[in-house]
Formats: C-alpha cells, structure tokens, sequence
C-alpha cells in the first residue's frame, strides 16, 4: 500500500519517496512523472510542469491501470468553509445502537 499519499500531500509524498520525476509530454502538456513501485503495484503521478500542480495519478498492478484520478482543477491554501460540512436539510439522521 502507499500509506500517506493524499490528496494535497501528492508531490511531497513522492519526493519524501525519493522518486526523482522524468519529464514527459501528454498531448501539448509538459508534465514531470514520478513512479513508485511496491512489489507489483506502481502509483504513478503526473505533475504540470509549469504549475508544479498535480495532473493525474493512477496505480497501476502488474502494469494494468486498476484507479485512475485526473485533477480538473487543483487549488491550495483556500479559506475553510464550514458549510461544507453542515449536515443537509430536509434528512432525518437517527442514532442507532449496535
């Protein structure tokens, strides 16, 4: 497993990893690549390289794509806004006992 990537940490994991990127390019996008491998699981990060924002990450087992995630918009150090997580109206919670 790759404990402690998350999102937000993503660069910073693999970098802590020792995972030195290749530059690539994907279509017109120049993006830095990380790979990680563990046994026969690889997570791979493609990274903007002129935003230095993460673009895409996908895990990989035996060389077959198994999850794949591609930031559509990637946007740090934002206010929190507590309403997101208020609980919804119009839905009946009930504590229940196990």
């Amino acid at each position: 497993s790759f404990d402690g990537f998350y999102f937000g940490s993503e660069i910073r994991y693999m970098q802590n990893a020792g995972v030195k990127p290749l530059k690539v390019i994907v279509g017109e996008r120049n993006l830095l690549q990380y790979e990680y491998m563990k046994g026969e699981l690889t997570l791979r990060l493609m990274v903007s390289a002129e935003e230095n924002v993460p673009y895409a990450a996908g895990l990989f087992e035996g060389g077959e794509l198994r999850h794949m995630v591609r930031y559509d918009e990637y946007k740090v150090n934002l206010e929190p806004d507590p309403a997101l997580f208020e609980k919804p109206s119009g839905i009946a919670y009930t504590e229940i006992d196990f």
